[in-house]
Formats: structure tokens, C-alpha cells, sequence
């Protein structure tokens, strides 16, 4: 990647791009100064400390992958951003959604996809919804995107073998029912399909199986793969 000159400029932009996502956090930390003890100050100030070098560390991871990808530096990689409004504001988003994200598969395809829109125009609007999808993806929706390609999971099934209720995808995630609201933004994203179908007499329960996107998903997310 480009020189460490380069990047530290880089990361100085961005931090300032961003300035204001991490500003807005901060009056939440504020506490009256007649309130606190001088220790509970100085853990205040530990943490926003913590709070700010994990936010930098998350823009370089973002811009690491950026530069990898496009072939360029950081330095030329922040100009491209600047000089074009819609980078900029799709920059100002992913340096958002990375700064309040563990997932670092996710960082780094955010990352990846700010890079090719960087070098090539006509895949702004494309990366753009890719984007949008890692925006909503955390470590429970891989879990269960896991689940999918999971020989042990595949073991429990019979006469359905690629279908999956919530109820046993809940189990077998350990999610329980908080399992639902990620079955419903994976199903919104193409990476699940709902299956219903009439047995015998009765309806049979809804369920899901995998979506167009499922196995694109995890490919797309360096290092998370669907077991072969």
C-alpha cells in the first residue's frame, strides 16, 4: 500500500471528515464538573480516549483496504473522495457504519468497495448498494448465514433438508427468538427467501432457506465463507 506518510495525512482527513460522527457522541459523556471526583473524571477522559483511537483505527482499517484495492495511495485515494460529492458523502457513511461496527470482515468490504468506486465511476452506483448491505450486516447475521452452509446444521433436517424454521435457527445460532429481527433483515437483503407451502391439510410453517445473495455475501466478507 502507499507510504506511511501518506496514510497518516490520509487519516488526519478522514478523522476530520468524521469529526463530526464523533463529536455527536460526546455531550452524551459530559458530566457536570461539580458532580464527578477527580477519578471518575479521569476515567471519563479514559475512555473518550479508547472511545477516539478505536474510531482512528477503524478509518485506517477502512482506508487500508481502500488503497489495497484501488491501487493507489492514501494520500490520492482522499483527493479522489474530496473532489467528487458522492464519494464524499458515501465516505462519510462507511467511516460512520465502521466506527460503530466490531465486525472487521465488514470494515474491510466497505473499505474494498470505497476503493473500486474510487478508480471507476460506473461502479459508484453498485458499490453503493453493496455498501449499504454491509451497513446492516453484524456478527448474528453471519451467524445464521453460517448456519445455512453448516454440515452439523444440515444434520438436523429430514425431509426439508435446505429449510430452516426460526425457531431452530434460533437454537442452532444460540439467538433464541432474538433470532426474528436478523431473519427479517437478511430476507430484506436477498440473503434469505421465505418458503411456504401447503402439507396435507395444514400449512406448513414458514421457512427459510437461502437467498441469491447468501453465498455472494459471505464471499464478499474476507474470511467468512459458507463451509464446502
Amino acid at each position: 500500500m502507499g507510504n506511511e506518510k501518506d496514510l497518516r495525512l490520509a487519516l488526519d482527513i478522514a478523522t476530520a471528515t468524521g469529526g463530526a460522527i464523533i463529536a455527536a457522541v460526546m455531550p452524551a459523556l459530559a458530566i457536570p464538573v461539580a458532580t464527578v471526583t477527580v477519578g471518575a473524571n479521569a476515567a471519563g477522559h479514559s475512555f473518550i480516549d479508547r472511545h477516539l483511537a478505536r474510531s482512528r483505527a477503524a478509518v485506517q482499517e477502512t482506508i487500508e483496504a481502500a488503497v489495497v484495492t484501488a491501487g493507489i495511495t492514501a494520500e490520492q485515494l482522499i483527493a479522489k473522495i474530496a473532489a467528487d460529492e458522492r464519494l464524499l458523502l458515501v465516505f462519510s457513511d462507511v467511516v460512520d457504519s465502521s466506527i460503530r461496527s466490531a465486525l472487521h470482515e465488514k470494515i474491510r468490504a466497505m473499505g474494498r468497495s470505497l476503493g473500486k468506486m474510487a478508480v471507476d465511476e460506473a461502479l459508484i452506483d453498485p458499490e453503493s448498494v453493496w455498501i449499504g448491505i454491509y451497513k446492516v450486516i453484524e456478527r448474528p447475521h453471519v451467524r445464521v448465514l453460517q448456519i445455512l452452509f453448516s454440515e452439523r446444521a444440515k444434520a438436523f433436517q429430514s425431509v426439508y433438508p435446505d429449510l430452516y424454521d426460526a425457531e431452530r435457527l434460533g437454537s442452532l445460532t444460540g439467538l433464541g427468538v432474538a433470532v426474528q429481527p436478523i431473519l427479517s433483515t437478511l430476507t430484506d437483503i436477498g440473503a434469505l427467501e421465505l418458503y411456504s407451502a401447503q402439507r396435507s391439510t395444514s400449512a406448513m410453517p414458514e421457512h427459510y432457506r437461502e437467498g441469491k445473495l447468501a453465498r455472494v455475501l459471505l464471499s464478499n466478507l474476507e474470511g467468512l465463507s459458507h463451509t464446502t
